[in-house]
Parts: structure tokens; C-alpha cells; sequence
């Protein structure tokens, strides 16, 4: 089986079950109607992220979308007006981040990534590149 298959100059397929793909839409914070808690909705598995408003306003506690398996990319947007607080949730549960600990994005440069598990996702790297 070959590891890496290479799709397209933006496109990889890592043993043809991860794809990482095109950069998608920036996308914002917003609270979860059901709880409240901070979310955002991916589409792809590279998204810019901008935020503002006070500190809990720039939080992401919870990500919705993806499915087991997935890979996530995160970076701040250039044109944030504020920092990106990316929570980790020791408790779990459904979209949970589970983190290292608590991480900022502080310039665009600053990436985390996840990987969906059944439930919740899983930090696999970040990089403080301010």
C-alpha cells in the first residue's frame, strides 16, 4: 500500500484514508445554541480561523463536522482583530478538545492540529511561530 499519494499541487492523501486538502473558508467563533460553549464548523481540513471580542468570545471550546479519521489544520487569519484561544476539555465529551493544555494563536503563522477520534479530537501538533 503506498503511504502518501500525491493528488494535486494542494492535495495529499496519506494511506488513502487522510486527506488534507485545499485551504478552506475562514471561518469565525461562535457559540453553540445548545450549551453556549464556543464552536466552530469545519468543512475541509485546513482552515484560517479569525476572532474578536472578549477572551471567552475568542475561545473555540468545542469542533463540529469532520468524522473519525479526519485530520484538522488550524491557523489564525491574518486579518483576526484578535487571538485565537484554542480550550482543552479534560472532561470529554461529543466535538471535545483534547489538548496538551490550553494553546493561543497569536500570529498567522501559529498552527495546531487535530485528528478526529470516535468522539472527540485529538491534538497531534502545534507550532508557536508568533
Amino acid at each position: 500500500m503506498q503511504l502518501l499519494e500525491y493528488l494535486s499541487p494542494a492535495e495529499f492523501r496519506l494511506a488513502k484514508k487522510l486527506n488534507i486538502g485545499p485551504l478552506g473558508s475562514v471561518l469565525s467563533i461562535a457559540p453553540k445554541p445548545a450549551d453556549g460553549r464556543n464552536h466552530i464548523t469545519i468543512t475541509r481540513s485546513w482552515h484560517p480561523v479569525t476572532a474578536s471580542g472578549t477572551m471567552a468570545e475568542r475561545t473555540i471550546t468545542l469542533i463540529s463536522g469532520g468524522a473519525e479519521g479526519d485530520l484538522l489544520i488550524l491557523h489564525k487569519h491574518a486579518a483576526s482583530p484578535g487571538d485565537v484561544i484554542i480550550q482543552d476539555s479534560a472532561a470529554g465529551g461529543t466535538d471535545s478538545i483534547m489538548a496538551d493544555s490550553n494553546f493561543t494563536l497569536t500570529g498567522s503563522s501559529d498552527v495546531i492540529g487535530f485528528n478526529r477520534g470516535p468522539v472527540v479530537w485529538h491534538e497531534l501538533f502545534r507550532s508557536n511561530n508568533g
